[in-house]
């Protein structure tokens, strides 16, 4: 296994999913991946740019929408 290419565990530590979930991305096309023997391999830099995506942003956590948001600010800020 090259470094470009890491198990579906590593990967489902990477991205705090069960291996399971990580399988059905890759089956899926979700993530790149590619058979290695009898198991398959995803790309890393793939997960790396998935890991990227979750990480919460500067303002404090993903986007969930106007209202949602302006109520989460609000609940924050009391």
């Amino acid at each position: 296994m090259s470094a470009l290419w890491i198990s579906l565990s590593d990967a489902a530590v990477r991205l705090r999913l069960p291996v399971h979930e990580v399988r059905r991305m890759a089956v899926e096309e979700e993530i790149l991946s590619r058979p290695a023997g009898d198991h398959l391999e995803v790309h890393a830099g793939a997960v790396a740019a998935l890991v990227e995506r979750q990480r919460p942003t500067v303002g404090g956590g993903p986007e969930i929408g106007d209202e949602a948001e302006d109520l989460y600010r609000k609940e924050q800020a009391t």
